[in-house]
């Protein structure tokens, strides 16, 4: 076992299957900010793991996300998200509900 036989590849001696979905993490955000009552914005999420078909949450709230690549996704923020200063947690969810750390945006 953990030869890679049969899907299986040894990490830490013991076998894993090879199906298994990369746990996706933000390292960064871009814009990292936003002015309350600002216009609509596209914001870039860096980061690794990402799989086509991830979504992003602004909040409480998801996003129209478009898969870039494993370590970039883009996100449209309506005017509406960022109407009121406050500090919001960004999430990227891979398929199968795999999520991210959290990452904060701030409104001033």
């Amino acid at each position: 076992m953990g030869n890679g036989a049969c899907g299986y590849s040894g990490a830490g001696g013991l076998p894993l299957p090879s199906t298994i979905k990369p746990r996706p993490a933000i390292t960064s955000l871009s814009p990292s900010s936003a002015t309350a009552g600002g216009a609509a914005f596209t914001l870039t999420i860096n980061g690794t793991g990402f799989l086509s078909g991830a979504a992003v949450t602004f909040g409480n709230a998801a996003l129209t996300t478009t898969f870039v690549s494993a370590t970039k996704l883009t996100a449209a923020v309506p005017a509406a998200y960022i109407s009121k200063a406050a500090t919001v947690g960004v999430v990227v969810y891979n398929p199968g509900h795999i999520t991210s750390n959290s990452f904060s945006f701030t409104i001033h």
